[in-house]
């Protein structure tokens, strides 16, 4: 037998071997490379489970995650209350602080605010206190409550809005906040943040809407349509009633779609109501008012923007539809040289139906590249009339007026600065195309700038003046303007179909005294002044007076000292300068006149003793300047 080989044939594993002797040192290895750490995370893991840590990146660019758990959760704590509370206002430049005192079951909360910084932005004391209450979530409790007002206060971070949530999120807890205001009337306070929103709010009746400035801001790049005639609209207050909205910002200018017109307010047949401290960056409107009354819109400004390149709304601060017994108060308007009409008040509906709008001022305004007319009260059929318009400035008017004011009657415009206007600084007519026939009718301009008018250099003796008094006006004087600049045609023109109008002499340093038709004598006088009822002291300024036929106008300043601030009203008689007998206390003698503190005056025939009366609430018992024009027929 033959045997065939096919493997080799292993023993079993023997003893390891004793250990040999140390080998040489080998050569230095190289140096190795700095290693930098790039980046580090973190994430929470669940409760109970191991820490970790993981590398990456490169041996030379290192990154770590850790993990961390979470820790086991405690046991209920006993239930605890605020049971009182206090507060004291601290240093601009301390720390907000909170202290709590008492058992861990009843507390008492002391709040320690910083007073606010001076300045537009300032936080007032309770809004840093509204802050704290939100987040104690105690707002319900009324010792907490009492220490920032009677009513609640609704933070909405409370109710989950927050600057990193997104638009339909802070659109419905915004909203809920508001509605929950609404069933309990509160101030709903929005803290420092943008707060992305995508549809209107609704505010409801007698609720507050705050926040801290403009550091509270309700940005919409998106906003849905309330479809024609009432267009996109960041809050709207239609048919409310007491409300209030303060101290925010309201920003669309991010908008690019547009099915409709754009306003930040909307207000439709409202009253009672303020808004205050608003800055708008806005494509269209800041604040439209249709159909509404008795309200106020105290330093409200707004710059108008747009990214198709036009104004989305007529009006900045907008009235119309016979909104009636406001006040404007020094509103700032930036209209980045689209805004059609910042400041404007129509005597329509927005079916073009006569509504006139009536009992209102405009104090302080400032008003900046805009595209047509820089302030525009315009009557049309509705026929606006008793307003004055004290103290505007406007400056930059591209392609027509900087004020006009159209078929409106018994109003009186003071001190007004105009500047660098495309057309007249100052136009008074009526606006024919749309209805109207009045033109200006009973009313003063006194002490009016206008500068660098006819920018667009008109030949016209109408269209190019610097001030007109256009066709189909009645008792329009204008007294002590200024007119500089050399791009008019005439300082001032007078219309040859007017009645009764007259100005008393300015300066002008460039240009021609336009046409001064029925400008007949007159001169001026010192009357007596009596009062009549709480005066304690009345004298007469400066005071002219101008005659066309048997038609005399009167026009100047009174200066009343009050007896009481009140609002029961302070008259004083003035005497005529030609004697007149008068038998009706409405139609023989009428004019309209206005104090500095923007309130209105009524002038009237006293024919008892055959002089006029003039009529107004006292807004202090200080000095009130009366700035008045009436009209009547002598003898």
């Amino acid at each position: 037998m033959a045997w065939v080989l096919t493997d080799s044939i292993r023993g079993a594993k023997g003893d390891k071997g004793d250990t040999g002797a140390t080998g040489a040192s080998g050569a230095p290895g190289r140096d190795g490379y700095d290693a930098l750490i790039l980046g580090v995370s973190t994430t929470t893991l669940p409760p109970s489970s191991s820490a970790t840590v993981t590398a990456g990146g490169t041996p030379t660019s290192r990154t770590f995650a850790f993990g961390i758990p979470k820790g086991e959760t405690g046991a209920q704590g006993p239930a605890g209350t605020i049971a009182s509370a206090s507060a004291e206002t601290v240093p601009a430049d301390e720390s907000a602080a909170v202290i709590m005192s008492g058992t861990s079951e009843v507390k008492h909360a002391h709040f320690q605010v910083p007073r606010g910084l001076p300045g537009q932005n300032a936080v007032p004391a309770d809004e840093a206190i509204g802050t704290y209450l939100g987040a104690q979530g105690s707002v319900t409790n009324a010792a907490v409550s009492a220490v920032v007002a009677d009513a609640p206060v609704y933070n909405v971070r409370v109710f989950g809005a927050s600057p990193s949530k997104t638009a339909a999120e802070n659109q419905g807890a915004i909203q809920t906040a508001l509605n929950a205001a609404g069933l309990n009337p509160g101030t709903v306070y929005v803290p420092p943040g943008v707060y992305l929103h995508n549809d209107a709010f609704v505010i409801p009746s007698g609720v507050h809407l705050r926040g801290a400035g403009r550091r509270s801001v309700l940005k919409a790049d998106v906003l849905a349509s309330g479809g024609t005639g009432i267009g996109h609209r960041q809050i709207d207050a239609t048919g409310k009633t007491g409300f209030r909205i303060s101290d925010l910002m309201l920003d669309a200018s991010g908008m690019t779609v547009f099915t409709t017109g754009m306003r930040a307010i909307h207000c439709v047949d409202s009253t009672q109501y303020a808004i205050e401290r608003v800055h708008a960056k806005t494509p269209g409107a800041a604040v439209a008012s249709i159909g509404c009354s008795f309200y106020v819109i105290d330093r409200v400004s707004a710059e108008v923007s747009s990214t198709t390149g036009a104004a989305l709304h007529d009006g900045v601060i907008d009235q119309w539809g016979g909104s009636h017994d406001f006040q404007i108060i020094n509103p700032v308007i930036h209209g980045g040289g689209i805004s059609k009409y910042p400041i404007l008040v129509t005597g329509e509906t927005t079916a073009n139906v006569a509504a006139a709008c009536y009992n209102f001022t405009i104090t302080g305004a400032q008003v900046y590249a805009a595209k047509l007319v820089g302030i525009w009260v315009n009557g049309r059929k509705g026929v606006n009339h008793t307003f004055t318009i004290t103290a505007p400035l406007v400056d930059g008017v591209s392609d027509y007026f900087g004020i006009a004011i159209s078929d409106s009657a018994d109003w009186s415009l003071v001190s007004p600065v105009v500047k660098n206007t495309g057309s007249n600084g100052i136009r008074v007519y009526s606006e024919t195309s749309s209805g109207g026939t009045v033109g200006g009718r009973n009313a003063t301009i006194t002490g009016p700038l206008v500068e660098n008018a006819n920018l667009l250099a008109s030949a016209s003796s109408t269209e190019g003046a610097a001030i007109l008094v256009a066709a189909g006006c009645t008792g329009v004087v204008v007294s002590g303007a200024r007119v500089k600049g050399t791009a008019h045609t005439y300082a001032a023109t007078w219309s040859t179909t007017i009645t009764a109008c007259a100005h008393v002499a300015g300066s002008y340093d460039a240009g021609t005294l336009g046409k001064t038709l029925n400008d007949p004598a007159g001169g001026s006088f010192t009357p007596t002044v009596t009062g009549v009822a709480n005066v304690a002291s009345a004298t007469a300024g400066a005071i002219t007076w101008r005659r066309s036929g048997d038609l005399i106008t009167v026009s100047g300043r009174v200066t009343v000292t009050p007896t009481a601030a009140a609002s029961a009203a302070t008259r004083v008689g003035v005497t005529l300068p030609v004697a007149s007998d008068l038998a009706s206390a409405s139609t023989d003698l009428f004019g309209v006149g206005g104090t500095q503190f923007g309130v209105v005056a009524a002038i009237s025939a006293d024919i008892a003793n055959d002089r006029a009366e003039i009529q107004f609430p006292a807004a202090s018992t200080g000095a009130n300047v009366v700035y008045f024009t009436f009209s009547y027929r002598a003898l």
